[in-house]
């Protein structure tokens, strides 16, 4: 058994939310990413350099200002896959 890679939204919560947002990600290394959100035709509406340290990283992104809807958040790990999840916004 290999181990398990755990490079990814961890957890994504509230969701859905009507203002903040807490977007956890599990790392195995530092490396520096965009956390990037769009709207459901694509349009991006929040990109921000972050840094992700190894182990847990918990980011707050406010998203108050946004309309109500469904949109897909994303980064590109370490390794450059993109990794996507989804939330709501009230």
């Amino acid at each position: 058994m290999g181990v398990k890679e755990d490079n990814g939204f961890a957890r994504v919560y509230p969701n859905p939310t009507s203002g903040n947002l807490n977007v956890e990600i599990q790392s195995t290394t530092n490396f520096e990413t965009n956390v990037i959100a769009y709207d459901l035709v694509g349009k991006k509406i929040y990109d921000q350099k972050t840094s992700i340290e190894k182990g847990l990283n918990t980011l707050q992104i406010d998203f108050s200002n946004f309309a109500s809807g469904v949109y897909v958040l994303q980064f590109s790990d370490v390794k450059g896959k993109i990794r996507t999840t989804k939330f709501v916004k009230e």
